[in-house]
């Protein structure tokens, strides 16, 4: 039975950092690993770059928008008895959210949510912050209101301890091996949050705090943006996500640390100081679930219902 590989990258519009993904991708399932991708900010190039690629199946893809899109190994398709997310017009009239679910030939019914946050530089007060996480949870108890396997993936725009991924009122999820109780009534709502576990605190633990996003705020150079979370099912197993800097053999970063950049652009004033980054200012996260606890929680959730 193959394992499972979660990738997620904000690729900021990049052609190359799309071909290198596409690349990256298609060789798991040589080694006998499937996959499914959270792709944020893709290039309008994407559609013909998947033409050419092998072991790819694209699930979900607004060609007018670049939030989210959603690709898979060719051996995962869409299960025709999951949902999708509910629509909600505040993260679907620009396709922030994008939940389907998927089955392969060894399980069914696991559920895939890609998400990209609002931006902390438009969204950057709490109570903003707030109303956007307030809006997650709604769409998330929509697309995940029976009890099933989960995965979340993408740019949430913010850190693993910031309120609006820990709260009970946003995405609720915790520490591994440290989640509150099984699910809370939220207030003034006849609806019940089920807490999620965080992999991503294996990596910000203790003094280390290895990033995802390139940016001095908050004194900071990298946040982890990025992040990958699971159902508790999907965790009986140690989680350990990997933030790469190199994919297909290729850097993403300068002997620095930081990311790749380009030419300065042409043009006159500010414009010609202009940067632009080679691949993206995000490094991408991957993550390798157990084939036979995700077939295992995929038959307990169906036996349940």
């Amino acid at each position: 039975m193959r394992d499972l590989l979660v990738f997620t990258w904000n690729l900021r519009g990049n052609v190359e950092a799309a071909k290198l993904a596409i690349s990256h991708l298609s060789s798991w399932p040589n080694n006998g690993i499937s996959w499914i991708a959270a792709f944020q900010e893709a290039p309008r190039a994407l559609d013909t770059l998947l033409k050419g690629a092998g072991n790819v199946r694209v699930h979900d893809h607004d060609p007018a928008t670049d939030h989210n899109v959603i690709l898979s190994s060719d051996d995962i398709v869409l299960d025709p008895d999951g949902p999708k997310h509910a629509r909600n017009l505040i993260v679907d009239r620009n396709h922030r959210m994008a939940g389907r679910t998927f089955a392969c030939a060894h399980w069914s019914g696991l559920r895939f949510l890609s998400a990209h946050g609002k931006d902390r530089l438009n969204w950057p007060t709490d109570g903003e912050r707030q109303r956007w996480a307030t809006t997650v949870r709604r769409v998330l108890t929509s697309f995940w209101s029976d009890p099933a396997p989960l995965i979340v993936a993408g740019d949430l725009n913010a850190n693993p301890w910031h309120h609006e991924v820990t709260d009970r009122s946003g995405w609720f999820a915790g520490r591994p091996g440290e989640q509150p109780g099984e699910r809370y009534r939220l207030e003034d709502e006849d609806v019940y949050a089920v807490p999620l576990v965080n992999p991503m605190w294996r990596l910000v633990a203790g003094d280390r705090t290895p990033g995802t996003f390139h940016d001095d705020h908050d004194g900071l150079r990298w946040h982890c943006l990025d992040q990958v979370l699971v159902s508790r099912d999907l965790a009986t197993r140690p989680l350990v996500p990997v933030i790469r800097g190199w994919l297909s053999n290729r850097s993403l970063v300068d002997e620095a640390g930081k990311p790749l950049r380009g030419r300065v652009t042409g043009g006159d004033g500010d414009a010609a100081k202009k940067i632009d980054y080679i691949y993206s200012d995000h490094l991408p996260v991957e993550m390798i679930l157990s084939g036979e606890v995700v077939a295992r929680a995929c038959d307990v959730s169906t036996r349940r219902r």
